[in-house]
C-alpha cells in the first residue's frame, strides 16, 4: 500500500465471503461480505479477471470509495475467494485538479456502464449514471473526449 497512495485498504475473503484478513483492521472472521457487489460478481463469474464496483461511502471514513477486486482460483480453477483493494475517489479528484488546464476544464472518470466515479470540478453526484449519448464517445475505446454544455 505504501507505493500506491490511492489505496486505503486491502483484504481477502474466503469462498463464502467471510473476511480472512484486511490491512487496516484485525481479522474479524464473523465479517460476512458475501452480499457485496464485488464478491457476488466474481463468485458468479470467477473467470472475470477483475471487477470494479460502483462508488460507495466508506464505513469508517464516509468518503467515496470504490472496490477493485480479483478472484482467487485454485489450480483446478475452483473459486477460493476474492482479494480486494479500496480506493478513495478523492485521490483522482485531486489528480484532476492538479492537471487542470484552467477555466472550462473538466475531467471525469466513469465506469464502463456510465457510473460517475470521480470528477473535477465536483458537480453532480458520485454514483450517478451519465447519459448514453456521452458514453457513445467512449464505445470500444479506453478513453475519449466529449464536449458538452452544462447549466451553471
Amino acid at each position: 500500500m505504501s507505493g500506491l497512495p490511492q489505496i486505503v485498504g486491502l483484504g481477502i475473503l474466503d469462498a463464502d465471503g467471510r473476511r480472512l484478513n484486511q490491512a487496516r483492521d484485525r481479522p474479524n472472521l464473523d465479517d460476512d461480505r458475501s452480499g457485496r457487489e464485488y464478491f457476488r460478481a466474481l463468485k458468479e463469474n470467477p473467470k472475470l479477471p477483475s471487477y470494479v464496483g460502483k462508488p460507495l461511502r466508506g464505513t469508517l471514513s464516509g468518503a467515496w470509495i470504490i472496490m477493485q477486486s480479483r478472484p482467487v482460483l485454485g489450480p483446478d480453477g475452483a473459486f477460493l475467494g476474492v482479494v480486494f483493494a479500496s480506493t478513495e475517489m478523492r485521490y483522482f479528484e485531486d489528480l484532476f485538479r492538479a492537471t487542470s488546464l484552467g477555466d472550462g476544464y473538466t475531467a471525469s472518470m466513469l465506469r464502463d456502464d456510465g457510473t460517475l466515479m470521480a470528477r473535477y470540478p465536483t458537480v453532480g453526484q458520485i454514483g450517478s449514471v451519465f447519459p448514453s449519448a456521452i458514453l457513445q464517445t467512449l464505445t470500444n475505446s479506453r478513453s475519449g473526449v466529449t464536449h458538452t454544455h452544462e447549466p451553471g
